[in-house]
């Protein structure tokens, strides 16, 4: 399967707060589900020009600090439907934008990163979707009755009180 990997935050941003734009200097033919591939590096100062992009164009507070962001691995999963050079998204900055719709997160599986598209062999795809079917969720929680909404990442993640698991609760939009 196809992975791309992206520069925290932003990688986190495509997964859990709505970021619909991956940003490129360059065109993509590529359509359908690819892997989301958190890249290792990030420096303090991109990760705060990130946190303050996001603020402001894009109404979400980081409650995330660089050091507990998952780098070097995938977290998940997102469709490209389009290649655009114009975009009414408020994430869209530049040159091209790849469209990206129905984001998929993971538990991070670490895996090393390459320039543009790279290929991941199957045996850590069928890994990934396997440990996923075991994720901690509300349906599966001992302590369901503990959930709550938690209105962070798009008002569409839930928090539970009791074993403090998910993937929503770094990110609170404003």
């Amino acid at each position: 399967m196809l992975a791309l990997s992206i520069r925290q935050p932003w990688a986190s941003l495509i997964m859990g707060c709505g970021k619909d734009i991956e940003n490129r200097n360059w065109k993509t033919p590529v359509r359908g589900r690819i892997l989301v591939h958190a890249a290792k590096g990030c420096t303090k100062e991109e990760f705060a020009d990130a946190r303050a992009f996001a603020s402001i164009a894009a109404g979400f507070n980081l409650l995330i600090s660089l050091e507990d962001m998952p780098r070097g691995g995938i977290i998940g999963s997102v469709e490209i439907v389009d290649c655009v050079s114009k975009s009414n998204s408020r994430w869209f900055i530049g040159e091209y934008g790849f469209v990206l719709r129905d984001p998929k997160p993971i538990t991070m599986i670490p895996h090393k990163g390459q320039l543009g598209f790279f290929n991941v062999p199957d045996s850590v795809v069928r890994a990934a979707l396997v440990g996923e079917e075991k994720k901690h969720s509300r349906e599966n929680c001992p302590k369901s009755d503990t959930w709550f909404a938690n209105g962070g990442a798009c008002g569409k993640a839930w928090d539970c009180q009791e074993c403090k698991d998910a993937p929503g609760r770094k990110y609170k939009q404003q």
